[in-house]
């Protein structure tokens, strides 16, 4: 084991990198509602609820994929840089999330009627980001399962 790095080291990394994600997916959410307030209106109760429910699903679905990464595979090459994929793709994933943000801050004027906004949110959000989303915290998980293995094994 590397000097200053604990057992549960790999675990961490993966959880933070997962709350990064989760914690830009608020900000998209919330940012059509917000700007509904900002600008007089009082946003539906179900806009609401479907911002707020996609931030839960969100992270329902990244925990599911980063457990499902850890199960150990009885067959099959083990990908040594996983835990790097997921890296990149959590950066990549919380970067897009940020800019679909700014996207909405700045383009927001230009979306009329009631809804569209949180149309063009979800639609991609629910297309690009989600499922790019569950791949990082899949590979999170691969790459802790890896480092765990390592462990095991030079301790023996």
């Amino acid at each position: 084991m590397e000097p200053g790095r604990g057992r549960g080291a790999s675990r961490r990394s993966g959880a933070i990198f997962l709350a990064l994600v989760s914690a830009t997916n608020v900000v998209v959410w919330l940012e059509p509602i917000a700007r509904s307030r900002v600008a007089g209106d009082l946003a539906s109760s179900s806009e609401i609820r479907v911002g707020l429910l996609s931030c839960l699903l969100a992270v329902g679905l990244d925990m599911t994929a980063w457990v499902f990464g850890r199960r150990p595979r009885a067959h099959g090459p083990e990908n040594p840089k996983a835990r790097r994929y997921g890296l990149q793709l959590s950066i990549l994933s919380a970067a897009l999330n940020l800019g679909l943000a700014a996207a909405i801050l700045f383009r927001a004027p230009h979306f009329t009627g009631p809804g569209a906004l949180l149309t063009m949110v979800a639609a991609v959000w629910y297309l690009v980001l989600l499922p790019l989303q569950i791949a990082a915290a899949y590979w999170s998980g691969r790459g802790t399962l890896l480092e765990r293995r390592r462990t095991v094994a030079t301790a023996t």
